[in-house]
């Protein structure tokens, strides 16, 4: 019982202390959403950054393999021990 009663005090008094730093808890909040945001913004730009090198790698490695398909060359000759 006196265990509750302890648990019911230290509830009321986290309800005291945050009613005179609402203020202070208000602006961390919007602090840790504002870094979070950043933190999005950041990430969607190097995904972006990221997509454009692996869409320019890939365009390179087509050309290549347009340019490796003009290429006639036959493999059964050039075997080993054939």
């Amino acid at each position: 019982m006196n265990e509750e009663l302890t648990d019911i005090t230290r509830v009321e008094r986290f309800k005291k202390w945050a009613k005179e730093n609402l203020l202070g808890l208000a602006g961390v909040a919007i602090m840790a959403g504002s870094l979070i945001m950043g933190i999005i913004i950041a990430a969607r730009g190097a995904i972006k950054t990221g997509a454009k090198a692996v869409g320019k790698f890939g365009k390179a490695v087509d050309e290549i393999g347009k340019f490796r398909s003009s290429i006639k060359f036959n493999w059964k000759d050039h075997f080993i021990g054939s």
